[in-house]
This record gives C-alpha cells, sequence and structure tokens, in this order.
C-alpha cells in the first residue's frame, strides 16, 4: 500500500506541475512512465527497455490512425471542402447572431467529425470568427462557440476510437448509444450557451471587422457532392464495418476525385507530408502516452494501484454518475482524467479494475473528454483567445458552466443505459 500512496504522489505531483506550467506534458508522460515502475520495484534495465523502449511503440496502431486522420484534415482543406462547408453554413446563418452562430456551431462539428488538428481549427477560425464578430459577437463568445462545436464532432472521429480501442480496448460499436446521448446533449447545451450569450452582441464593437471579413481571398467553392467527405470515414466504419485507417483513405481519395481528380496524385502526396508536419506534437504526445500506458500496465504497477483503486472507484450507477461528474475538471491542464494526458494512464487501469467494465470506463472518459472545450491549455483556445484579443482564463470561465452540465446530464443519460 505504501508503495501505491507514493506512486500517486509522485503521479499528481507531476500533474501539479503541468497545472503551474513547470513541466510540458510531453516531457511529464515519459517522465512518470519512468518513475513509477522504479517505485513499484521493477528493475532499471526492464523499466529502460520493455517501459520506456518498447512501450513507446505499444500504440503503434493509433498513432497511425492519428497521422491518417491529420492527412484527411489536410486533404480536405486543400481540395476547399472544409471552407465550402464553413462559407455554406455562413449563408444560411445571414447576418442574425443567433442563426449565423448555430450554423458555424453545425458546420465546425460537422467538419471535426473527419479532421481535428490545430491547422485545421486555425483554417476554419480565420473564417468563422471574423463572420461572427461582424454580427456584433464578443470575440470570446465566438471563439468559446467554436471550441464546443470542435467537442460535438469529435465524438464521432474514427482516429479518436481508434485511439480509444489500443487504450482502453473498446470501441464505437460498443459505445454507439452513449455517444449519441452525449452528442444530443453536447448540441443542446450549445445552443443554449448560443441563444443566452446572443444577448450580449455589440455591432458597434466589431464593426471593424467587416472590413477584415471582405478582404479575405475568396476561393472557389468545392462541389456539393464532396461535402460528405467529413463523414464517409464514419460511415464506412459503422456501416460497413470497415477499419479505420481503410477509411480514412477511401475518404481522401473521394475527397481529391470529386475535387481535383486531375491531380489526385498530387494532392494525396503533398498532403501526406504535410499532414506529417502538421501533426508532429499529437504524435510525440502519443509516444508519452504509450509509455505510461504501459508503465501503469505493468504487473508489479498494477499490484501497487490496484489497492487504492479499488477503494475511491464506484460500483453503483449513482456513484458512477457522481464519481465521474464531480472529477470533470480534473480533466483540465492534461490532468489524471484526461485521456490525451496524465489520465491516459489512469484510465487504463481503471479500464482492468473489474469493477467498472471496459465500456462503462470509456463512455465515462470520453463523457469528461467533452470538458476539455473548457482547456485554457487546449491549443484551440490559446489561438483563438488570441486572435480575437480576449484571456483564455476567460473562455475558460464561459464555458465550464456549460460543460459541467454537459457532462453530469451525459453520465446520467449513460448510466441508465449501462447499468
Amino acid at each position: 500500500m505504501l508503495q501505491g500512496i507514493l506512486i500517486m504522489a509522485v503521479f499528481f505531483g507531476i500533474v501539479a506541475l503541468i497545472v503551474l506550467r513547470k513541466l510540458p506534458v510531453m516531457l511529464a508522460l515519459p517522465l512518470a512512465a519512468f518513475i513509477i515502475p522504479l517505485i513499484a520495484g521493477v528493475s532499471f534495465m526492464e523499466t529502460s527497455n520493455e517501459i520506456i523502449a518498447k512501450g513507446s511503440y505499444s500504440m503503434a496502431s493509433s498513432l497511425i490512425a492519428i497521422i491518417f486522420g491529420v492527412m484527411l484534415g489536410m486533404v480536405m482543406k486543400k481540395c476547399n471542402i472544409t471552407q465550402t462547408i464553413i462559407r455554406k453554413a455562413a449563408e444560411l446563418g445571414g447576418d442574425k447572431p443567433v442563426l449565423i452562430s448555430v450554423s458555424m456551431f453545425a458546420a465546425i462539428a460537422i467538419v471535426f467529425v473527419g479532421a481535428g488538428q490545430l491547422g485545421t481549427y486555425i483554417m476554419m477560425a480565420t473564417i468563422a470568427l471574423p463572420i461572427m464578430m461582424t454580427v456584433g459577437i464578443p470575440g470570446v463568445i465566438a471563439q468559446s462557440t467554436l471550441a464546443l462545436a470542435s467537442h460535438v464532432g469529435s465524438i464521432w472521429s474514427v482516429s479518436n476510437w481508434a485511439y480509444f480501442e489500443s487504450l482502453l480496448g473498446v470501441n464505437l460499436d460498443q459505445c454507439i448509444v452513449p455517444a449519441a446521448i452525449t452528442t444530443v446533449v453536447y448540441s443542446c447545451v450549445g445552443l443554449a450557451f448560443i441563444i443566452i450569450q446572443a444577448k450580449r452582441v455589440d455591432p458597434a464593437q466589431w464593426a471593424a471587422m467587416a472590413e477584415a471579413r471582405e478582404a479575405q481571398p475568396q476561393v472557389e467553392n468545392a462541389p456539393w457532392y464532396s461535402l460528405i467527405t467529413p463523414i464517409l470515414p464514419l460511415i464506412l466504419v459503422g456501416v460497413f464495418k470497415m477499419q479505420a485507417i481503410t477509411a480514412m483513405i477511401l475518404g481522401m481519395v473521394y475527397a481529391c476525385a470529386t475535387t481535383k481528380w486531375r491531380n489526385t496524385i498530387s494532392c494525396l502526396t503533398e498532403s501526406m507530408f504535410e499532414g506529417l508536419v502538421e501533426g508532429r506534437a499529437s504524435f510525440v504526445l502519443n509516444f508519452g502516452i504509450a509509455m505510461l500506458v504501459t508503465a501503469v500496465r505493468h504487473t508489479m504497477v498494477a499490484e501497487c494501484i490496484n489497492p487504492i483503486i479499488n477503494v475511491v472507484l464506484p460500483t453503483t450507477m449513482i456513484g458512477y454518475i457522481a464519481f465521474f461528474a464531480i472529477l470533470a475538471p480534473l480533466q483540465l491542464y492534461r490532468g489524471p482524467m484526461s485521456l490525451w494526458g496524465m489520465g491516459a494512464g489512469l484510465g487504463a487501469l481503471m479500464a482492468g479494475s473489474g469493477l467498472l467494465t471496459p465500456v462503462q470506463v470509456a463512455c465515462a472518459l470520453v463523457i469528461l473528454d467533452r470538458f476539455m472545450a473548457a482547456d485554457p491549455t487546449l491549443t484551440y483556445n490559446v489561438w483563438g483567445s488570441t486572435f480575437v484579443g480576449c484571456d483564455v482564463n476567460d473562455i475558460m470561465k464561459k464555458l465550464i458552466p456549460y460543460t459541467w452540465v454537459v457532462v453530469l446530464l451525459s453520465m446520467i443519460g449513460t448510466a441508465i443505459y449501462l447499468f
């Protein structure tokens, strides 16, 4: 038990360093993966060779899925598919703040089903944010709306589910009803956010943004039949049971064939190379996550931590709802409930504890991942706050009440279904 307590102390100590911005998460994950096994009694050589070296590529399948997900996003950008979706949404919204916000929300969510890297977000946001601000929506609200939308669409990202499957041993088919519940809840809460915040529009304050909007370079719209590209991989995986990587490759080919068929080869080639550059941060993060997951799954480490996990992990429906809903803020700053940070290791332990099924753990952590829309360390929010000229913490303050409601209601619906 003493070793387990010491391991958890180190774990939360590293989380604290991340929150205080004293240690970047990309270094924190390998550091935790190295220290934790040593405390559990794993030898230095085994830790170095089996956990750090071999563990770095233990989640290679999810890394490849992430790579192809980034490439798909780059293809959509080069084929003007993403830009066209945003513009069509803007046309539907007209000049009414609520309608324009709802249309932008829907457009971003759809695009994020297919691709969700920072480059894709920046490209969309540089079009969407000025459009929203020219109808009087304050920048902090506009960026908050887009952050919410991105986390609606990413629920259905096939590359994300390839990662969840590698980490927790579950796939989208096993979690499709909870994912649908969360999507409905999140969409309703997002709509409520837009309606409530639309009362604060100030056309005079943002009138200058109209010139910036008009000055944006115009590019040719993609044909209407190419606009299904973001959801095509999801259809292939969900309906035809195709593997995620194959589905994304077919999505890339379809996008090029329906927009730039004369230059399909060059478009695919350029997208592959540029996608590797754009996704480099995600790739490095994946290596650290793989090391940490390998570390906590080691028999000696699990034996030290399981007694603590068994004490705190709930086994009843009410406990399940309360436990994850209350701890939702630990998703922030890549904390112990974040599947894209320190929570990757804890999630693997909870999934293997036997107290909750892997599906129950996976659904809870995917729901908690929606809380990340409010995270001030989220690259989308960091970039967006700079673009609109607000403090990134203002975005967090705006969104936390809404993302917490999303988590609570989604956990209730999921618990009723799973228990």
